[in-house]
């Protein structure tokens, strides 16, 4: 549990295993944060976190709901080959430099929406199983390039300035 946290340097948790409720509600981390090849097996609340240097989730595995809403990264932040396996939501997230999805697997509900991207916002080859939703989202510039969609998919009310959808699937719509 580590609600309202203040992390004052860089936190590595590659490699860890949360087979508990991973609480960071609140949390700031002022350095870089790992979360390489990181298990959560059960809930991971991450709503209203500051990440302040680069947040790393590569490779991660988010069994159950993983919240991200509210939440703030000031630097890169990466995801790429990530399972979600549960519910996710970054509903009013803000990106402010680039965000990486690439080769992610969404295999539950996954919201993004209302949600802020600055900067570059890849999604290449990815894989949305359940319903996704991207109404009011802001984008300077996203690509979802080689990425399936096997379900409803919502993007109204958008803004972007540059968006690329090369050889995407859409099944089910």
């Amino acid at each position: 549990n580590f609600v309202e946290t203040n992390f004052e340097k860089g936190a590595n948790f590659w490699e860890a295993n949360f087979n508990e409720i991973a609480y960071f509600w609140k949390t700031i981390f002022k350095g870089d944060i790992i979360f390489i090849e990181t298990n959560f097996e059960e809930e991971a609340d991450f709503e209203k976190t500051e990440f302040k240097g680069e947040a790393d989730f590569t490779e991660s595995t988010f069994e159950r709901t993983a919240r991200f809403n509210n939440a703030t990264f000031e630097e890169k932040a990466t995801f790429k080959n990530a399972k979600f396996n549960g519910d996710i939501s970054f509903i009013n997230a803000t990106f402010n430099t680039d965000a990486t999805f690439n080769d992610t697997e969404f295999n539950g509900i996954a919201y993004f929406k209302d949600s802020i991207f600055y900067s570059l916002a890849t999604f290449e080859r990815a894989k949305f199983k359940g319903e996704t939703n991207f109404n009011g989202t802001k984008f300077k510039q996203m690509k979802f390039n080689l990425s399936i969609f096997k379900y409803l998919v919502y993007f109204e009310d958008i803004y972007f300035n540059l968006v690329s959808f090369v050889d995407c699937t859409f099944e089910n719509m």
